[in-house]
C-alpha cells in the first residue's frame, strides 16, 4: 500500500506542475502581449520542481514535456520557430544545471535558512546569470545586436520570479512532521494575509502594505514555511484578480504606468516571501535543534544510567567474587600459618605448608588487585590524608620485603637526600602500598645484586617536592616493551612474567593511586642492567607526627572473652585456633540469632562477627545487640568478614561494628585490632558508644 500511495502522489505533483506549468506560460504571454506588462518570469521554476522532487528515471520525460509545451505556446502566440525552440532549449538546460546544482549544494529540502541561501545564490543565480550571457550572445550572433537592458531585465524578472516560486513549490511538496499542510493557523493566516491585500485599493493600502511583514512574521514562527508560501500565494492572487477587475491601485497612483506598478508589487512580495520564509525557517531550525538537544540529553541520560547500572552490576559482581574467592582462601592461607606455628610439624612438612600459605596469599594478592584497581578506574579511592614521616613509610616497606630479599641473598639499600626533619602530609597507607608494589617487583626480578631506595626532598614554596626511586639490578627492560609499563593486565616480557607470576594490575594501581595524590610515576631501564621505578609527589610539610602507640609485643599473650560469630564451620575453627594463640578465650555462635542469644546472658571483652549468615545475618545482630539493656549493648563488635569494599565496610559501621577484619585473616593483623579494643576496658567501651 506504501508503495502505490506514493506513486499516487508523485503522479498528482506531476499533474499538478504540469497543469500550473502551462497556466504560467499562457498567462505570462497574455499579459506581456495582449497588457504589455513584463512580469516576472515563474514558468521554469515548475520544470526544475518537477526535477527535484519527482524520481530521477522521470528526468527526460521532465525535460522533453516543459520543452515541447513552451514551444508550443510561444508559436501559439505567433513568435517564429527558431525563437520558441531556441527558447525552450535555454530554458530546459537552464532547468537541468539549477537542478543538479541544488542537489549538489543540498538545497533540495529547504529546513534551514542555509538551505534557502544556497538554493538563490548557489544554484539559482549563477545558472541564469550564464544563460543571460549566453542569450546575449545568441542574439549577437543571430540579430547582430544586443540591448543590454533587455538582457538586464530578464535576469532580474526570472531570478525575483524564481526565487520565489521554486521554494514556495518545494515547501508545499515538502512533507511536515506530525500533521499535512496546511494545518488551522495556516488556513487563518492565509486568510488574514488574503484580507490586507483586499485593502491595497482602499485609503488603507499603506497600512495594509506595512502590516504584511509582522503577518507573515507571525504566521512564520507559528505555522511554519509552508503556511508562509500559501499566504504570500494567496495575497498575490487577490491582489492580481483586483487589479484585473478595478484596475490600478491607488496607492501607486502616481506611478505612470502599469507596468511600473506591477514590477513595484513583485519586488514587494518577493521581501515578504523572504522575510517570512527566513523567519520560518529560522524558527524550524531553532526547533528541531531543541528537539535534538532533548533527545541527545535524553539519551545520554540513558547512557549515564545504563553505565551506573553497569558499574553497580560490575561493583556487585567483584563484592560476590571477592567474598567467594575470600572464604576458602581464609582456611587455606590460615591452617597454613597455624600449622607452620606448630612445632610437632616436620621441617619438610613445614615447608610444604610454607609454599601453600604463600600461593594462597599470591592468589589474595591477585584479588586485591583486581579491586583496587576497579576502585581506581572508577575514580573511589578514597583518601586518608594525615602527617606522616616519610622515612619511616619507606623503612616500612623495606622491612616488609626483607625476609624475600634476603632468601635471594639480595642487599636492601635506602638513601635519603634532603631535609626530612619535618613531616608530610600525605596517605601513608596508600604510599606505601605503591612503595611495596616497588620493591617487590624489583625483588622479584633481581637474582643478584642490590635494591637500593632512594628518598628526596626538596623544598618548593609552602611544599615539598619528593621524589621516591627504587633501583635495582635485575634483568631490566627492553626499550620497546616499556611502553607497556602502567598498563592495566601488560607485562613487560611474557617468559619473564610467566616465571615469576603477576596478575599485571600492580603498576596500573600505582599510577592510579599516585595520580589521585597529584603526582607522578615513570621507569628507566635498560635490558641486562636493571631498572628505575620512581614517583613524585607535591607534599604539604606537617607541623608535627602524631607519635605512634606503643605496639603490643607479639609474644605478650592477650587476655580476653571473645564470642566468635560465624556460620562456616572452618571458619570458626580456625577462628578459635588463632585466638587460642593470642592467648583469648573463646565461645561460639553459629548464626546472628545465637549471638544476639549469648549476649543477652553474657558480658563478652569482643565479638567478632561474620557478616553473611543465613537467618540473621551479622549486621541484623549488630543492631540487636546494640539494642539490649545492660552492658552487653556497649561490647565492641568487630567483623570479621569477606567484606572488604569500602561501601561494604562503611555498611558495618552505620549497624554500630566499631573495627572489621578482613578474611583471609592475618594473625597479626587480628592480634592489633583486638588491641584497640581489648587493651583498655575503659577505653574500648568509650569508643563503643560513640560508634553506637
Amino acid at each position: 500500500m506504501s508503495g502505490i500511495s506514493r506513486q499516487k502522489r508523485l503522479l498528482v505533483i506531476a499533474a499538478t506542475l504540469c497543469v500550473l506549468y502551462v497556466g504560467n506560460l499562457w498567462l505570462t504571454n497574455v499579459l506581456r502581449e495582449l497588457a504589455g506588462v513584463g512580469t516576472i518570469w515563474t514558468a521554469n521554476a515548475f520544470v526544475i520542481a518537477a526535477l527535484l522532487l519527482l524520481p530521477a528515471r522521470w528526468t527526460w520525460a521532465c525535460l522533453g514535456t516543459g520543452f515541447a509545451l513552451q514551444v508550443a505556446v510561444i508559436l501559439g502566440f505567433g513568435h517564429p520557430l527558431y525563437a520558441a525552440v531556441g527558447y525552450g532549449l535555454l530554458n530546459v538546460v537552464e532547468a537541468a544545471a539549477v537542478a543538479h546544482l541544488a542537489r549538489r549544494f543540498n538545497a533540495v529540502r529547504l529546513t534551514t535558512p542555509g538551505r534557502f541561501a544556497r538554493l538563490i545564490f548557489m544554484a539559482l543565480a549563477p545558472v541564469l546569470l550564464m544563460a543571460t550571457v549566453l542569450l546575449g550572445v545568441g542574439a549577437q550572433l543571430i540579430e547582430g545586436q544586443v540591448s543590454h537592458g533587455m538582457l538586464v531585465n530578464r535576469f532580474a524578472a526570472k531570478l525575483l520570479g524564481m526565487a520565489m516560486v521554486l521554494p514556495a513549490i518545494l515547501l508545499v511538496c515538502q512533507k511536515r512532521r506530525g500533521s499535512n499542510p496546511p494545518d488551522l493557523e495556516g488556513l487563518v493566516g492565509a486568510m488574514v494575509a488574503g484580507g490586507l491585500m483586499t485593502l491595497v485599493f482602499t485609503p488603507l493600502a499603506p497600512i495594509a502594505l506595512l502590516v504584511m511583514f509582522p503577518i507573515v512574521t507571525v504566521i512564520g514562527l507559528r505555522a511554519g514555511p509552508q503556511a508562509v508560501s500559501f499566504a504570500v500565494m494567496m495575497a498575490a492572487a487577490i491582489l492580481m484578480t483586483g487589479g484585473l477587475i478595478g484596475g490600478r491601485a491607488a496607492v501607486l497612483a502616481e506611478v505612470r504606468s502599469l507596468e511600473e506598478q506591477v514590477s513595484l508589487f513583485q519586488v514587494y512580495f518577493g521581501l515578504v516571501f523572504t522575510t517570512g520564509i527566513l523567519t520560518a525557517l529560522m524558527a524550524n531550525h531553532q526547533q528541531r535543534l531543541r528537539e535534538l538537544i532533548l533527545r541527545r540529553s535524553v539519551s545520554h541520560q540513558r547512557a549515564r544510567e545504563r553505565a551506573e547500572a553497569a558499574s553497580h552490576a560490575k561493583t556487585d559482581f567483584l563484592a560476590t567474587m571477592s567474598h567467594e574467592i575470600r572464604t576458602p582462601l581464609n582456611s587455606i592461607i590460615g591452617f597454613a600459618e597455624i600449622l607452620e606455628r606448630d612445632e610437632g610439624v616436620t621441617d619438610r612438612s613445614r615447608h610444604h605448608v610454607n609454599l601453600i600459605r604463600r600461593s594462597g596469599i599470591a592468589l589474595l594478592t591477585v584479588v586485591n588487585d583486581i579491586l583496587d584497581f576497579s576502585k581506581v578506574e572508577a575514580g573511589r579511592i578514597a583518601l586518608d590524608p594525615k602527617p606522616a614521616d616519610l622515612r619511616v613509610v619507606c623503612e616500612d616497606a623495606l622491612a616488609i620485603v626483607a625476609d624475600a630479599a634476603r632468601s635471594k641473598g639480595l642487599a636492601l639499600a635506602m638513601r635519603v637526600e634532603g631535609d626530612l626533619s619535618g613531616a608530610h602530609v600525605c596517605d601513608d597507607h596508600r604510599l606505601c602500598q605503591v612503595l611495596l608494589n616497588y620493591l617487590n617487583n624489583a625483588v622479584k626480578f633481581t637474582d643478584a645484586g642490590a635494591v637500593t631506595l632512594t628518598l628526596s626532598v626538596a623544598p618548593q614554596g609552602g611544599h615539598d617536592q619528593v621524589r621516591i626511586s627504587v633501583q635495582d639490578t635485575g634483568v631490566g627492560i627492553a626499550a620497546d616493551a616499556a611502553t607497556a609499563l602502567f598498563q592495566r593486565f601488560s607485562q613487560v616480557d611474557s617468559s619473564v612474567s610467566r616465571n615469576h607470576g603477576g596478575s599485571g594490575l600492580g603498576l596500573a594501581i600505582c599510577k592510579g593511586l599516585i595520580e589521585t595524590m597529584g603526582g607522578q610515576v615513570g621507569a628507566s631501564s635498560e635490558l641486562g642492567a636493571g631498572s628505575t621505578f620512581w614517583l613524585e609527589l607535591t607534599l604539604e610539610r606537617a607541623r608535627a607526627v602524631q607519635a605512634p602507640a606503643e605496639r603490643e609485643e607479639a609474644d605478650v599473650p592477650m587476655s580476653a572473652r571473645i564470642l566468635l560469630v560465624d556460620d562456616h564451620p572452618m571458619n570458626r575453627e580456625l577462628g578459635v585456633l588463632m585466638l587460642n594463640l593470642l592467648g583469648c578465650s573463646v565461645e561460639l555462635a553459629s548464626d546472628g540469632r545465637e549471638a544476639i542469644e549469648a549476649a543477652r546472658r553474657e558480658t563478652y571483652d569482643a565479638i567478632l562477627m561474620d557478616v553473611h549468615m543465613p537467618g540473621v545475618d551479622g549486621l541484623a545482630a549488630t543492631r540487636a545487640i546494640r539494642a539490649l539493656d545492660g552492658p552487653s549493648s556497649r561490647t565492641p563488635i568487630i567483623a570479621m568478614s569477606a567484606d572488604v569494599l569500602p561501601e561494604q565496610v562503611a555498611r558495618t559501621r552505620e549497624a554500630g561494628m566499631v573495627d572489621s577484619v578482613g578474611k583471609p585473616i592475618d594473625l597479626e593483623s587480628l592480634r592489633t585490632c583486638l588491641a584497640r579494643w581489648v587493651g583498655g576496658a575503659t577505653i574500648a567501651q568509650a569508643t563503643a558508644e560513640e560508634a553506637a
